[in-house]
């Protein structure tokens, strides 16, 4: 699979929302999605305690609907998707393997909030958050051998290193010298 993240990253930088009501349209939606996945978890005890727990060190402007706990950005970020990952409820981009939505609607919201953005530069900031993590997530699976096209299913002989190594950030440094990176599956 050819990527040209250059062009993705040209496009993005041109795009105005506005001129692309069906691209505007998508991005409400993802927006909504993940807010609702956001305070679905919250209503789980395990999320509403990291958000508690988060408040403590890390007291912000930010409370997300369902919480109690006012948090800094990058707390609120944490915890929104945290929640929205524990209600697993969230849209998913196959051919990018994941849920990029997960890591650009809290991350966009938290700092919009924060930084008191327009709704409009939340939004922008959703679409590059998630035309990259998807664009990225599509370029990651290499499957061996030619003419195999990749889908969203892991298989013997995947090798998509950034999901095998990053399991937690703990291991995250180690991860690369004890990953099988030729084989997803056989990753524990």
């Amino acid at each position: 699979m050819s990527f040209d993240f250059a062009a993705v990253v040209r496009w993005l930088g041109g795009v105005r929302l506005c001129d692309h009501s069906a691209v505007e349209r998508q991005a409400r939606w993802l927006l909504l999605d993940t807010l609702a996945c956001i305070v679905a978890g919250l209503a789980y005890p395990e999320p509403r305690k990291l958000a508690q727990r988060l408040e403590r060190t890390m007291r912000g402007e930010v409370r997300w609907p369902g919480s109690s706990a006012m948090l800094s950005a990058p707390a609120a970020a944490a915890a929104g998707a945290t929640a929205a990952c524990w209600h697993e409820g969230c849209e998913g981009l196959a051919r990018a393997h994941g849920r990029p939505g997960l890591h650009a609607v809290p991350v966009a919201v938290a700092l919009g909030l924060a930084n008191r953005a327009t709704f409009d530069e939340v939004l922008t900031a959703i679409l590059w958050g998630y035309e990259i993590g998807a664009r990225a997530g599509e370029a990651m699976r290499i499957r061996p051998g030619a003419g195999r096209p990749p889908d969203e299913q892991p298989a013997p002989g995947d090798q998509d290193l950034l999901f095998a190594t990053i399991r937690s950030p703990w291991t995250m440094l180690l991860s690369p010298l004890v990953t099988d990176a030729s084989d997803f599956v056989a990753n524990r």
